[in-house]
């Protein structure tokens, strides 16, 4: 089933002038009569969903960009799901009051701390977006179903219960099918309520990857989520995100973009200056902003050593390899100002902890330091995946030895995955529920560290591979192998 924008067939322009329109191809004649500029046919979002009752394999085409949604098996859910507060209470739990209960236990399992991010944390933390999702759970009957199942996604990993896996999917389902709906007139409901939707989406695949039967690929689930939340932000402007609910889950989600990004070896849209700078237009930026801007421009580094590599010509793949260096030095100045200025709390922070020798620690981290603590992990994973490409392109131009050896030290990836390695033991604490949001940038470390290691142990290995232990560590276990960027197959991580 196809469904679109309105019923109405008539080309852009006649519906915006409220014309009848004769259908013709390639424009219509109403606007050759009138020696207009003819809009064209095309729709802007298309909602694809099997029909069936079972859940579907369902796809989103939004614009020219097109993703899929995970194949959730054979479970079985409404093709008009009655999405209504009542419904979903009497569907989901026995009373209101267990509902709350189990929801509170889940965001206490995902929130640092088990507590939601304060105003001024929630502007660089990269779980803010929880705190807007919580705000609208009463009032969103779409957005309550994708966090319900998500909760019974978590609740099934825990009870290993098939029924509750099977309740948590049919409300995935639900979910899909009415953000279906809302996007084929997504001018008559808020941006952000279809961002949200989207982000639980995504969200809701990081709590169902131990159902291998019908989620063999976790990382391909999440980021198709990913991808649709970017192409329905690319059918706006920059300007419709410079403020309030909507600037908050698109500077939130571009964290998320560079992942997926740097994964496909693909250059990102958001990476265009007019998308660093339009949605800040009222708003100062922040430390994590002034981040994403920078590690967003990793995926098209990684895409120019892909198109280098495959160039046929010696000469050209020599001039334009010259120019990538130039462009990597580029980015690794822009990472030094960051650290420099907007990053250097971030920096004392860690310097505090690793000097003072406690990172084993036996309270948890406050929000600001969790969030402070959390970037620089994320800094030193982009500074490892940048100085890896440095280092190797610069191997392959000729470098010489000497002039490699006068290098700065910051230009070794090492040094990363041994600050890393030392800070690693501060997150750990059972109290913290920390481990979802540092398990990307360390797992990057690892899988670095684990290559140059080229078999042996080393101590950062082993302190690093602290972060993949429990149920959660092989949730990201499975996700991590799947996410990395690096070039060729990168060691596959396990717990044996």
């Amino acid at each position: 089933m196809v469904g679109v924008p309105g019923r109405l067939k008539a080309c852009k322009t006649c519906r915006s002038r409220r014309v009848k329109c004769d259908l013709q191809r390639p424009g219509c004649g109403q606007c050759l009569r009138r020696q207009v500029t003819c809009g064209g046919y095309e729709r802007q979002l298309i909602f694809v969903n099997n029909t069936s009752q079972e859940v579907p394999s369902a796809s989103f085409s939004l614009g020219n960009k097109a993703y899929s949604i995970a194949d959730r098996g054979n479970e079985r859910t409404p093709t008009r799901p009655p999405l209504s507060p009542q419904t979903i209470h009497q569907y989901a739990f026995v009373s209101r009051a267990s509902e709350e209960r189990m929801v509170g236990w889940f965001w206490s399992t995902y929130l640092p701390n088990g507590r939601s991010a304060s105003s001024d944390t929630a502007q660089f933390s990269l779980y803010g977006w929880t705190t807007l999702i919580q705000d609208l759970y009463d009032k969103s009957s779409m957005v309550r179903a994708a966090v319900l199942a998500s909760v019974l996604g978590r609740m099934a990993e825990v009870e290993n219960s098939p029924t509750i896996r099977r309740k948590s999917h049919e409300l995935y389902g639900w979910t899909l099918l009415s953000l279906g709906r809302i996007l084929r007139e997504p001018s008559k409901h808020p941006c952000y309520l279809i961002l949200s939707a989207l982000k639980l989406l995504g969200f809701y695949e990081l709590w169902s990857t131990s159902d291998e039967s019908n989620h063999p690929n976790p990382f391909k689930a999440w980021s198709s989520h990913v991808t649709g939340n970017a192409a329905f932000i690319l059918l706006r402007d920059p300007s419709a995100f410079i403020e309030g609910h909507a600037h908050r889950l698109f500077a939130d989600s571009r964290y998320g973009q560079a992942i997926v990004g740097i994964k496909l070896r693909k250059p990102s849209p958001l990476a265009q200056q007019e998308w660093k700078t339009i949605p800040w237009k009222t708003i100062q930026k922040t430390s994590r902003d002034s981040l994403l801007d920078i590690m967003i421009e990793l995926p098209g580094i990684y895409a120019e050593v892909d198109s280098i590599d495959a160039c046929k010509n010696q000469n050209v793949q020599k001039a334009r390899r010259r120019q990538l260096i130039a462009r990597c030095w580029s980015l690794s100045n822009d990472l030094q100002g960051w650290e420099a200025v907007s990053g250097r709390p971030m920096l004392e922070f860690a310097e505090c902890v690793l000097e003072s020798g406690n990172q084993t620690r036996s309270d948890p981290l406050s929000p600001e330091n969790l969030s402070k603590g959390i970037l620089i992990l994320i800094y030193w994973a982009v500074c490892i995946m940048l100085y890896d490409v440095l280092q190797n392109e610069a191997d392959l131009y000729s470098f010489s030895s000497k002039a490699r050896k006068i290098w700065p030290h910051f230009t070794e990836p090492l040094v990363y995955c041994r600050k890393m390695a030392a800070l690693l033991p501060c997150f750990l604490n059972p109290d913290t529920s920390t481990n979802y949001l540092i398990l990307y940038p360390v797992g990057i470390a690892l899988q670095y560290q684990l290559r140059i290691d080229k078999g042996t142990l080393s101590e950062e290995q082993t302190a690093l591979m602290q972060a993949f232990t429990g149920n959660v560590g092989k949730t990201a276990m499975a996700f991590m192998n799947d996410a990395h960027g690096f070039k060729g197959s990168a060691p596959h991580l396990s717990s044996d």
